[in-house]
Order: C-alpha cells, then sequence, then structure tokens
C-alpha cells in the first residue's frame, strides 16, 4: 500500500524501489506501468515478458497479455482488438408474481416442450471440482489440518499448481480423451 501511495503522488522512483522489494501481486504489475509511464519501454518489455512466462497466477497472466497488447502498440504493431461475441436474444414476458424469474422461465420453457435442469451455478462448479478432486483435495502436507475442512489451506498459494501438476495433467488428460466416466465415477465415489 505504501508503494502505492508513492505511485499515486508521483514518486515513481521510491514506488519502484518498494515495489522492487516484494514479489507479492501486483508489484510486478505496478512497476511495468510505472516503467511505462516513465517511457522506460525495454524495462516495460522485460517485466511483462517475465509476467507472461512466469505469472505467479491466472491474474497476473490475464493483466500480463493486456500489457503485452499496450506494448506492441507502442512498438507500432497493429493488434487486432477482441470483437466481443455476438448472442442470440430471446425475449419473453412471464408473470413473475408467483414464483421467481428462474422458475417462470423453467416453467415456460417446459411448456414449449424443452428439458430443463435449473442448476444455479453449480453444475459448473461441480463438474470442475469432480474433474480436478483428486488434485484439490491431494494428500500434500501442511494442505489439511483437520478432516471437517471444505478446501486445501494453500489453495490460493501461487505454489498450488506446481504441487499437483502431475494430477492437474492427468485431468486434463482424461478430459482429451473424453473420458467423462471418471467425473461419473467421482461423482458416485463421493
Amino acid at each position: 500500500d505504501i508503494a502505492r501511495d508513492y505511485e499515486r503522488i508521483d514518486e515513481l522512483e521510491t514506488a519502484l524501489s518498494l515495489f522492487g522489494q516484494t514479489q507479492l501481486t501486483p508489484s510486478r504489475e505496478r512497476r511495468a506501468r510505472i516503467y511505462d509511464k516513465l517511457n522506460h519501454d525495454d524495462l516495460f518489455s522485460d517485466i511483462v515478458t517475465e509476467m507472461l512466462h512466469s505469472p505467479i497466477d491466472v491474474s497476473e497472466l490475464e493483466v500480463a497479455q493486456k500489457l503485452e497488447q499496450r506494448l506492441k502498440r507502442k512498438q507500432g504493431e497493429k493488434v487486432p482488438r477482441v470483437t466481443k461475441p455476438t448472442c442470440m436474444e430471446y425475449r419473453v414476458e412471464l408473470d413473475l408474481s408467483q414464483q421467481r424469474v428462474e422458475l417462470a422461465s423453467k416453467a415456460h420453457f417446459e411448456s414449449l416442450g424443452w428439458s430443463v435442469f435449473y442448476a444455479e451455478n453449480a453444475l459448473l462448479n461441480a463438474l470442475l471440482g469432480l474433474t480436478f478432486w483428486d488434485a484439490i483435495f491431494a494428500p500434500i502436507e501442511g494442505a489439511f489440518i483437520n478432516a471437517y475442512q471444505h478446501r486445501p489451506l494453500d489453495l490460493y498459494h501461487s505454489d498450488f499448481v506446481a504441487k499437483r501438476q502431475a494430477l492437474i495433467d492427468e485431468a486434463f488428460a482424461q478430459l482429451k480423451l473424453g473420458n467423462t466416466q471418471a467425473i461419473l465415477a467421482k461423482y458416485d465415489e463421493k
């Protein structure tokens, strides 16, 4: 926070020095942005490349990809803008006086002959959890301290994936093979 405060008051050299003393996010992003502001394009490029090759987490990778586009534009390269996907719209007026919108929508589409399953956000989260169950709940030292934990203690740590890389790779391999039976088997097991 102190480094960010120095950046805000335009004490950029002090901010750079402080951001350089930590590997916590968003220190590399902030350093890259400061170098960009100072037009130190070589240093800006170095940090962005570092972030792309060894991101601390997914958020840092996403930031690095955006900064890379900015860097390319600064260097005169044409960077195509990402086009937003277009979605088909289906509008319907529903009577919501008796039930929630989700259930009214479900009833409407069922009346048209559709099979409708209301799962809120649970379906994708459940599929993700079942697919990577063995990796998430691997017996990694220090990840679990009691049998009642709902997640490993290191779930949000930067080395979470590295500690479980082989199990994660195996889960992706099963997905590539189309082995949905493994997901169903894990569900039955739980």
